[in-house]
């Protein structure tokens, strides 16, 4: 039952300390080793290196902003998904008080150093944007 409710694991009672520390520590190893594999993310031609905080095409580094680089990564973890620019906002911005405007602005600079990807920054007019392969139909329905 605590499957099918979404638990990743559980411990029945009566439990052992060391039972329940091994468990813990198979899912911090689990946790750390995704990690470790998601500091750099290929996405075609396009990498992004979180621990390097750079960003290329094909093997030649782009210039972007520290701001532009968060976007990038935030996209990234969130590929195929549809964002919207609150949930943008609040992912990079945070506390910060800008306009939604702000995010229309930064992507559509960020689109241009992209332009020779193969994954672009997608407009999903009414819902708001997605990093999607250039190739890629765009289909809200789908979505």
């Amino acid at each position: 039952m605590a499957f099918r409710m979404g638990a990743d694991d559980f411990l029945s009672k009566p439990y052992s300390l060391d039972e329940a520390l091994a468990r813990i520590e198979s899912k911090v190893r689990r946790l750390e080793e995704r990690d470790a594999v998601r500091k750099v993310q290929s996405l075609g031609n396009l990498v992004v290196d979180r621990e390097k905080m750079e960003v290329s095409i094909d093997g030649v580094n782009l210039e972007v902003s520290a701001l532009e680089f968060k976007l990038l990564e935030y996209f990234a973890e969130n590929r195929e998904k549809i964002l919207t620019r609150d949930q943008i906002l609040s992912a990079i911005w945070k506390d910060a008080v800008v306009t939604p405007r702000t995010v229309d602005t930064h992507i559509s600079i960020l689109r241009k150093k992209l332009s020779g990807s193969t994954y672009l920054i997608r407009t999903l007019y009414g819902a708001g944007y997605i990093l999607k392969p250039a190739d890629a139909e765009l289909d809200l329905e789908s979505e």
